[in-house]
């Protein structure tokens, strides 16, 4: 009722849909879905801006230590139609794959897609979120602050996940990507014998089908992107990233991977505001017992930036990152780092969806 009645309603945030759940009743849930499938003239939804999708605060089966199995897809398919949509948002889970529908490519409104201190269980399971976007202006990926089952580690496939934004190359604004904890070192330096993804696009099941099939056809007509490196961003003014992901990123893979040693001031996006770097100068294993040494001259790399940024990156202005550490995220692997969890902050709750 109060939705119904809030036509200047701009900011939702709210718990589990129970999309998976037929026999749990979840009332707000079975109106917004009504609401939406039927068209209704809804004043509360006409002016919806953001939506928060939060964990189920009152499930005792939820003790805030694991990542939330969560319907991602689903939930993105219930909002992905609102006429002022603009950004989805969600936290500390890990997406359900018993999936109702998949989002159709190039179908949501929305054009800012945030995923904190979450886990994927495939680069498809990604890449599904990010191509369902009509045109993406911002991408948050970041993890860690959880437990996973079995105190393992979900990797990251950090081409697969550049490949994927690149198919929106030309609208992306902001990227943060929190993820060198959980990337395969031997994939991004080693590309010949990277990592070996399980396909989940390869399982038979027909809505996925369709869905691959949908994705071809939108890729057919779009202009791909020269290199799969950053400098192919063009628009790109806001970028947070791991040292090493970023360097990799600047470097660029399969053909349009460069030389070492490369200049990474030389292969920035060129209109690039704002850059934030985690985990530059902090001490820390590589993930996925990559043990082979890496001699990167990272530093090197970072006092050259410092220096020519102004002549060859005059709009940015902001590099945080090197003289305060930023730590990186990661899935919490030790019962005694219990501190290390993420827990949201009440107050946090109504305001800055956003940030």
């Amino acid at each position: 009722m109060l939705v119904f009645l809030s036509p200047q309603l701009e900011s939702l945030a709210f718990c589990p849909l129970g999309l998976q759940q037929p026999s749990e009743i979840y009332l707000f849930e079975n109106f917004l879905r009504r609401s939406i499938n039927d068209k209704r003239d809804v004043a509360g939804l006409k002016n919806l801006r953001s939506v928060r999708f939060l964990s189920d605060i009152d499930n005792t089966a939820d003790d805030c230590t694991l990542y939330w199995d969560y319907d991602v897809h689903d939930c993105l398919n219930l909002i992905r139609e609102l006429p002022a949509i603009e950004s989805a948002r969600f936290e500390a889970i890990q997406p359900n794959r018993n999936v109702g529908m998949w989002p159709p490519p190039r179908s949501a409104n929305y054009t800012d897609i945030m995923l904190y201190h979450c886990i994927m269980h495939s680069p498809e399971e990604l890449d599904i979120i990010i191509q369902s976007a009509k045109r993406l202006r911002k991408f948050a990926f970041t993890v860690g602050g959880r437990f996973e089952l079995d105190y393992d580690v979900s990797p990251v496939s950090a081409i697969h996940l550049l490949k994927s934004l690149l198919t929106h190359q030309h609208t992306l604004e902001e990227l943060d990507l929190d993820i060198q904890a959980h990337v395969t070192f031997r994939e991004m330096f080693d590309e010949d014998r990277g990592a070996s993804w399980g396909g989940l696009y390869e399982e038979v099941d027909e809505g996925l089908q369709d869905w691959v099939a949908q994705r071809e056809k939108v890729l057919i007509v779009e202009s791909l992107a020269p290199e799969c490196a950053l400098r192919s961003f063009p628009n790109l003014k806001h970028l947070s990233i791991g040292t090493h992901v970023l360097y990799c990123y600047a470097r660029g893979f399969g053909a349009g991977r460069l030389k070492e040693p490369f200049s990474l001031v030389d292969n920035l996006p060129p209109h690039l505001e704002s850059l934030r770097i985690y985990g530059y100068g902090l001490p820390g294993e590589y993930p996925h017992k990559y043990k082979e040494s890496l001699d990167l001259d990272v530093e090197a790399q970072i006092a050259n930036l410092l220096e020519q940024k102004d002549a060859k990156l005059p709009s940015l202005k902001v590099i945080e990152g090197i003289d305060t550490p930023i730590p990186h995220g990661h899935t919490v692997e030790d019962c005694d780092d219990e501190h290390l969890l993420w827990q949201r902050e009440d107050y946090d709750w109504g305001a800055g969806f956003d940030s």
